[in-house]
Order: C-alpha cells, then structure tokens, then sequence
C-alpha cells in the first residue's frame, strides 16, 4: 500500500490509483459539518485527531464567547436509524477518555452523507444517565443510540444544548470551577482590599458581583450620551446604591484598578455603590391608636445605605416568608421621620417547612397573627437593627397587594384549622409544600374544624336527594318533627372521613339528622335503604358522638 499526502490511503491496481472511500466520506462530512454551522463560530480542526476532531468556540454578538465544546466526528453513507434513534459504533476507550479526562463537554456527531443531515449527542451527559446503568466499561465497542429530533442543522436547538452542557459539566467536575473561581476572586480582590469582589459562575456566564465602600468611592465616573435609560441607571447606582448592568461601552472608569479590570475584561458587568452592613428587621402590626399587637416577625438580613436610599434585604434561608423594604427619600435627614412609607417585596416559599411536624412549622404562629392583624388594622410597622441599635422606622399600609394578601390570609387561616384539628386528635402528620388542596378537601377541613369547635354543624339541604343504605342498627328513629310536610331521620355513622395532604384522617363517629324532609325507607333482607328528599327549610344536621 502506497500513501499519498498525509492522511491519505491510496491503492495501487495496476496503472491507475483510487482514494479510499473511507477517506472520501470523512472529507464530506467534514464539509457538511463545517457548512452547518454558523459562520461565526471558530472550528478549530485538531492535529493529530486523537478522539476529538474539533473544538468549536460559538460567538456572542460576533465575538468569541469562551464557550467551547469538542466533537467526534463520524461520517457514513449507510445510517443506522430506528423510529426515535440514530445508532453509532463507539470504541469504549473513546468513552473513558470522554467521561474520565476530558474537561470541555464533548459532542458525538455523526453525519449521513448521503442525505446531508447531521445528529448530535452530548455524550458526557449520556455516558452518566444511559450508559452508566450497564456495564459498559467492560466492553470493547458499545452502541451510541442519538435522539433523531437531534439535528445539527436546527442550530437554536443546539446552541441550547451546548450552554446547557458547559453547565453540566462544572456540576461533573465541581472542584475545578470552583477552583478557577476561588483563584480569579482572590487576583481581584487584592486590586482594591477594602472592596468585596464574588466570582460565581451560573449558566455558562461569569458572574463578577462588587461591592464598594464609601471611601473606596474616589473614581471617576462618566457617562455616554444622555439618554433616559442612562440616567436612570446612573441614578440608581450613585444615588441609591442599587445593583445597576452597564454594557462596556456605556461608561468610563478611572482611578479604580478594579473596575478598569473588569471593564476591560467583561462586555456587560454589574456595579454596586453602596455601604452594606448586617441587620434585622422586626415587623409587627400595629392597632388604629398606633400601639403595636402581638408578637413581632423578625427577619436577618443586610442592609443597604445610599444617598437616597435605604433597603432591607432578606438573607436568612429557613424563612418561609422573606421580606425586602425599600425606603426613599431626598437626604439622610428624612431618616429621622417616623412617617416613612415602604415599599415591599415579598417571598414566599414553603419549601422549608417540607416534612416538618405540621403543629411544629417554624415562625408560623407570627406570621399568622401578623397577617391577621394586619387585615384588621390594615398597618404595619417596620423597625431596622443593626448592632442593636434601631436605626429607623417606618410603615406600610399593607403587607402585600390585595389579592396576594388575601390569599395569605385564607392560606394561613388554612393551616391554623389543619394545626388545631390535628392537636384534637393527637396526630401530627407531615407538612407538604406547594401541596394543591382540592375543593372538596378544604371544605372537609373546615367542615372537621366546625364539628371539633362546635360539637355540630348545620348545612342547608333543601335540594338534596341522597339515597342511603344502612344496617337495622345504624337507624336510630324517625320522629314526627311538628312539619307536616316531613319526618326527621336520624342516622349514625361509625366515621368521618375527611383528608389532611390528600391523605385519610377519621373524626370519629357521628350522627346525621335530616329535619323537615321527605324519607322513603326500603328494606332488603338485613339492609335499609333511605332516600331522602329534601324540601324548602330542610337541614342536615351533623353531631359528633362521644364514646
């Protein structure tokens, strides 16, 4: 066998020499490959192709972006397909090296020639979910099976995939994300000491938060154009300490080693100016002659100086109900003002009481009476701590808006029944969150909550026709009611059934009365069957009965 360039298989049969097809289909799909893609993305072609052909950086407003991926390619004229998947022959020494050494994430991409189509798979990520479930290491090939809605032409698809895989690939090989990070944090947090600089990364970006204290607020700072949207952001960031995003070309930096860093490196970045320092906040609601009812929430969190501003940020994450303020005002002195409005945001997630004790869920006996108390008095008042000293004051006029906190209420007043039914009847199930309550499971709650409370609820029932079957003992009497138009039946049950989290719960035995209606009774051998009739002021009675 002869060889031509490098790379090239050529055979000698008698006077004339041929290209080995195998050479002739990897050149193809090296091209449909190419031509696939954008323009604007760099595929860098490796030499020598050892397990990976190329790496392939996609751009970002037409500039390189740093987000890089590797690909295998393979090419072949006769593709083996089934109604959902493409198959591909891999050599297993191929898929360690993929799983166990490569860093970047890696694309299997596998090209029909014929038809000009290509599909990918990302196959770190099926290594872990689909490969890892059999015992594929000790093989020597193994069968790369790649969704056929995987198209290397449907590019939004794939550019999806490869964001989503740099992300997956820093959760496989947390250590040195974390690493990088840590390193490029400690670099510029040096530049400027007294600065706080956090390096994170999330969804393929880097994420470089700075905060500035005061006197680390010498440099200078100017503008482009005078546009709306910049003065806004250039009030919100001098003015009121708020986390503003600028585009690189937005502003102009001096004097500060670490911001002319960052601005040099990043197209987009976010600044901070402000003086943060730790704090709490205790709200409390207050009556109509301004004295403060009940028990106060307390909430740890940050809080936030600037000129024209200060905020409350929520921090502490076993609280189901987080709550930031933000009060305005022209000048410091206005802090003084008791009078102060807040505006709120609000956060609410349940998730912390998930599996708690339900008569044991943290900070809800507060926040219950708070709500209510705020829907009688309709006020609430805010006081800020910081090293024990309270710094201000101020109110709003209610927690949330309307809807949400009335929906508040309702939720609350909820788990209050659920709290007092299951503390009668010595159980103490689990809390769920983000559980769905049907119609028919609240009104059993509430139903439950009245027959504990009461002893007996009273339902109007003057359209109902419920046909009945009970055991000669289960039929207490019917007794003439003083109506002529009906006769009373009583009827004992030895439960009543109701659900807490969609699980059953029993009450315990009851008694149904049905006054003033019309009751057909029928019996077959030991059963009797009731249909009751209701008619206009017919009730239905329900009474607890104690052993």
């Amino acid at each position: 066998m002869n060889r031509g360039r490098r790379g090239e298989k050529i055979f000698s049969t008698g006077h004339f020499m041929t290209i080995e097809k195998s050479f002739e289909i990897e050149e193809e799909a090296k091209s449909i490959f190419t031509d696939t893609l954008p323009l604007t993305w760099l595929k860098r072609k490796q030499t020598p192709d050892f397990y990976v052909d190329y790496f392939v950086e996609v751009d970002k407003e037409r500039e390189p972006s740093g987000v890089v991926f590797g690909v295998q390619l393979k090419g072949t004229r006769k593709l083996s397909t089934t109604k959902k998947h493409v198959k591909f022959s891999m050599k297993v020494k191929h898929l360690k090296y993929y799983f166990d050494n490569a860093r970047q994430p890696i694309f299997l991409v596998v090209i029909d020639v014929v038809h000009r189509k290509g599909y990918w798979v990302f196959i770190q990520q099926y290594i872990k979910e689909v490969l890892n479930l059999s015992n594929w290491r000790e093989l020597i090939k193994t069968t790369i099976k790649i969704p056929i809605q995987n198209l290397l032409n449907d590019i939004d698809s794939f550019h999806e995939a490869i964001h989503n895989s740099e992300k997956y690939m820093r959760e496989l090989r947390p250590s040195s994300v974390h690493s990088a990070a840590m390193a490029l944090q400690k670099e510029w947090n040096s530049l400027e000491p007294r600065s706080k600089v956090d390096v994170s990364y999330k969804d393929s970006t880097t994420n470089v938060n700075v905060v500035m204290p005061e006197e680390n607020q010498s440099f200078i700072f100017t503008r482009h154009g005078d546009s709306e949207i910049l003065l806004k952001k250039y009030t919100d960031l001098m003015e009121r300490g708020r986390r503003v995003q600028f585009k690189k070309d937005e502003i102009e930096l001096f004097g500060s080693p670490l911001l002319e860093m960052i601005k040099k490196k990043f197209s987009r970045f976010e600044l901070e100016i402000s003086n943060r320092s730790e704090g709490e906040v205790f709200i409390s609601a207050i009556d109509s002659g301004g004295n403060e009812i009940g028990p106060q929430y307390r909430v740890d969190g940050e809080i936030v100086y600037a000129r024209k501003e200060i905020r409350f940020e929520c921090t502490k994450k076993s609280l189901p109900l987080k709550i930031n303020l933000i009060f305005s005002f022209e000048d410091r002195d206005h802090l003084k003002e008791e009078n102060m409005v807040a505006n709120v945001e609000y956060f609410f997630n349940d998730d912390v009481w998930e599996n708690k004790p339900i008569r044991q869920i943290q900070y809800f006996d507060a926040l219950n009476f708070i709500f209510k108390s705020v829907k009688n008095s309709n006020k609430v008042k805010f006081v800020f701590e910081s090293e024990g000293k309270s710094l201000t004051m101020g109110y709003a006029s209610m927690l949330l808006n309307e809807d949400a906190f009335n929906y508040f209420v309702g939720y609350f007043d909820l788990i209050e029944k659920i709290q007092f039914i299951t503390k009668s009847l010595d159980i103490n199930p689990k809390y769920r969150a983000k559980y769905d309550y049907s119609k028919t499971e609240v009104q059993g709650i509430y139903a439950t909550y009245s027959l504990i409370k009461k002893g007996e609820i009273q339902i109007d029932a003057t359209s109902i026709t419920p046909k009945i079957s009970i055991p000669n003992e289960g039929l207490v009497e019917f007794e003439k009611t003083g109506h002529k138009k009906g006769e009373a039946a009583k009827i004992d049950s030895s439960e009543f059934p109701f659900k807490l989290f969609g699980e059953r719960v029993d009450l315990g035995p009851v008694r149904y009365i049905y006054t003033n209606a019309d009751v057909i009774v029928t019996k077959q051998e030991e059963n009797n069957f009731l249909k009751i009739q209701g008619i206009e002021g017919t009730k239905l009675i329900i009474q607890r009965i104690f052993d």
